[in-house]
């Protein structure tokens, strides 16, 4: 009856809270994996075939991408096409990176995720390194990755301002 299922709730609170407690970092983790999963859903059912834009500015950077991509796949070898998509990568480095190695659609859908994520870990590190408060620090990295603010400026692509993930580091 009902109370088997309280007790297995009870049970599977405990096992968490342990858990959290043994394993900060890992719940850290897995917290803003999840959270970011479902901040930006769809997205993850449609990851090798949509990009989430709210503007016509993505037409621009994937024309920048491609034009980038194609330069250094032009190249002929791993270093040297690496190498110019670093040195003349600027705002779009990260993202001509990632569509050199997975493609344009998948390549640009991974660094999408990827700066909400680590927004979110570098905003918890910088709150847990002054306070020590693990729930303060989860807050404040949830706040800050998934502020309205940087939810618009990321579908809207604003490509430079997106890019919110180096501020906590």
């Amino acid at each position: 009856g009902l109370g088997a299922n309280v007790g297995v709730l009870n049970n599977y609170k405990k096992y968490m809270m342990r858990f959290i407690k043994k394993h900060p970092m890992a719940f850290m983790l897995v917290f803003y994996a999840v959270l970011t999963i479902v901040y930006t859903f769809p997205l993850i059912i449609n990851f090798g075939s949509e990009i989430p834009q709210g503007g016509s500015d993505l037409y621009q950077g994937l024309a920048t991408i491609r034009t980038q991509v194609e330069i250094a796949q032009s190249l002929g070898n791993w270093p040297d096409s690496v190498w110019y998509l670093a040195k003349n990568g600027g705002t779009f480095l990260w993202f001509s990176l990632a569509s050199f190695t997975f493609g344009l659609t998948v390549g640009y859908n991974v660094v999408f995720l990827l700066i909400f994520f680590v927004s979110a870990v570098g905003m918890y590190c910088l709150v847990w390194h002054f306070t020590r408060n693990q729930i303060g620090s989860l807050l404040a990295g949830a706040v800050f990755a998934f502020s309205p603010f940087h939810i618009y400026q990321s579908t809207a692509v604003h490509f430079g301002i997106m890019q919110q993930q180096w501020i906590p580091w």
